[in-house]
């Protein structure tokens, strides 16, 4: 979704994506990202990557932002979301989420997956459809 996102007409928005952490490289994949020194890196510039594929460095994409907009499916992880959170408060970029889930989607996971954003956004939205992103992205002046 985030690359057809991506395709779109758009007033200089960037798009990322945050993957999961490689279990073969990362020393504790149950540990935090910021446990220790060993994952540091892993937390702040790994599992970030650009539409393309290439390694970006969170600070300093957020850094350089003036809005950063999380977009989750719900049932999906979102645990990178309290790095971006506290990159953005550090940095006094504001974050706002989206949560796209279904009418199917059992409120169980939804709770989840948007408590992982909560904490960290100042406004969060469910949506039901893939199109309400790209309405709320031109909304926000992207």
């Amino acid at each position: 979704m985030i690359k057809g996102l991506a395709q779109h007409q758009w007033d200089g928005a960037s798009f990322f994506i945050a993957t999961t952490p490689d279990m073969t490289t990362t020393p504790d994949p149950l540990a935090h990202p910021r446990a220790n020194s060993a994952t540091e890196n892993w937390a702040t510039e790994s599992w970030l990557i650009d539409i393309t594929g290439q390694r970006k460095d969170l600070a300093n994409e957020i850094g350089s932002a003036d809005l950063v907009v999380m977009i989750a499916m719900a049932g999906e992880s979102a645990a990178n979301a309290s790095d971006i959170g506290a990159a953005c408060r550090r940095s006094g970029v504001t974050l706002s989420g989206l949560v796209l889930a279904n009418a199917s989607t059992p409120d169980a996971v939804l709770s989840e997956t948007s408590a992982h954003l909560r904490a960290w956004t100042q406004m969060l939205v469910v949506a039901s459809a893939a199109d309400y992103v790209a309405d709320m992205l031109t909304a926000l002046r992207a």
